[in-house]
């Protein structure tokens, strides 16, 4: 039942990937047509915004049958063969730095560093600052996936706890 789960979680993840980039070539087709004889770019091409809502999407979804796993199946063999190694967090922390380094050389990439420096001066209002920096679009692109990564790190580090001491996670993992 749970290889089940995970295979209709990860088919899904997959249709709902082809599904936004099939999405996003047919908006780009219909903003640039190829002219007969141009040398246009191709219809594939997306811009730094759309790779970076691709890529937010993918550390959204993209994580949720780890947490299947973790909660439905802590003992199983499947969840100790992908949730063992740090294989998924290095993974997803891959696509998370992609959304850092597009965003950061973005124009005006670099804003939040700015507003970072109001945060962490104490004569400033730090939830003023804070929220400055969820008004950047950008920022909060970033700051979403490494949420989700930073808790999944969490939640392995508790499954992992749990199985040493012979403990049920379910009730903290949720």
């Amino acid at each position: 039942a749970v290889t089940n789960l995970m295979r209709f979680a990860l088919l899904f993840a997959l249709q709902l990937l082809v599904c936004e980039l099939a999405a996003l070539q047919h908006a780009a087709a219909l903003h640039h047509p190829p002219f007969l004889g141009s040398r246009a770019s191709p219809a594939c091409m997306l811009s730094s915004a759309e790779v970076i809502d691709l890529c937010v999407k993918v550390d959204t979804f993209a994580e949720q049958p780890f947490w299947v796993l973790l909660i439905a199946a802590p003992h199983s063999e499947l969840t100790r063969k992908v949730m063992g190694p740090l294989g998924p967090i290095v993974g997803l922390s891959l696509i998370h730095l992609a959304i850092v380094l597009i965003a950061a050389t973005s124009p005006g990439g670099t804003e939040p560093i700015r507003i970072f420096a109001d945060v962490f001066d104490p004569t400033q209002s730090q939830l003023d600052g804070m929220q400055r920096l969820f008004e950047v679009r950008d920022f909060v692109a970033e700051e979403w996936p490494h949420v989700l990564i930073w808790d999944l790190l969490a939640g392995r580090a508790i499954w992992q706890d749990s199985l040493a001491r012979s403990v049920n996670a379910g009730p903290a993992l949720l």
